[in-house]
């Protein structure tokens, strides 16, 4: 998940860093139709969370969040999934007249036992962690189950690209974005980006504020660049450029963007 921000004021914000919050609706366990709303932050990659989440904002900047396993936008998907499968589960026991009560059969449609592994993935009240951490070495994984029942995935430099485990991780990519339109659509998601930083010439706190429902968010998309070099060298920012977005096909929509990264 990428947005952008700038500054458009001739003089910058000092110390801006950003935060990102997922706002979600959901109904009450109890038996009242209430609806509660939730609050969960978002952690970023780029900027780095970890280092303040600064900003350099005389230049357009790309911020980052990954959608992993402690991702809540994650979560709120694999919530929307659980009660599909669990009404899915409940309309079959009743087309096959099963007893949910007391038989066997419909427990075992509907029960799955499974050991929760807090460095693999987030369940409430856990610490907000990142996949990055652990794939830059930074964080370790607690293993609680054999190596032998779960496989370490394969580098994704050393896959063949024609391997047929890459069109399996296509197909699932696929089917996990859909089903996380259709949660963002059912919570009525929205994502709160805060931008906070001390005004120069008058030295107050200054907070900028902006949300993104699930009708702001666009797919398989890039950024436009806004910014060229003139022949002094210096750098011109077009606004105009600003919003532009273009789509992305093919492979590539199951990479990142390549020109978050160097070219070295």
């Amino acid at each position: 998940l990428m947005f952008q921000v700038v500054e458009m004021r001739k003089h910058q914000l000092v110390e801006a860093h950003v935060r990102c919050y997922l706002i979600t609706r959901h109904e009450a366990s109890n038996s009242k139709p209430e609806i509660y709303f939730r609050t969960d932050t978002m952690r970023l990659s780029k900027p780095d969370d970890e280092l303040g989440s600064t900003l350099l904002m005389c230049l357009p900047s790309v911020a980052v969040h990954d959608i992993d396993e402690w991702s809540p936008l994650r979560y709120i998907m694999l919530e929307y999934n659980k009660h599909k499968n669990q009404q899915h589960n409940e309309n079959r026991e009743t087309y096959l007249g099963i007893d949910s009560k007391t038989s066997e059969s419909a427990t075992s449609l509907r029960k799955r036992v499974t050991v929760h592994n807090p460095s693999k993935s987030y369940e409430f009240p856990d610490v907000l962690q990142r996949e990055i951490d652990t794939r830059n070495g930074n964080r370790e994984i607690k293993e609680n189950e054999s190596a032998a029942e779960n496989p370490k995935p394969i580098p994704k430099e050393e896959r063949n690209p024609t391997d047929a485990h890459n069109d399996d991780e296509e197909i699932a990519f696929d089917e996990e974005e859909n089903a996380l339109r259709q949660a963002m659509v059912e919570t009525k998601a929205e994502i709160v980006v805060l931008i906070e930083g001390i005004d120069a010439t008058t030295s107050y706190t200054i907070q900028a504020r902006h949300s993104y429902t699930s009708s702001d968010i666009l797919y398989h998309h890039d950024f436009v660049p806004c910014v060229s070099e003139v022949s002094t060298g210096g750098a011109v920012l077009d606004f105009s450029k600003f919003h532009d977005v273009i789509p992305v096909h093919g492979k590539d929509k199951y990479s990142p963007p390549k020109h978050l990264f160097s070219s070295s």
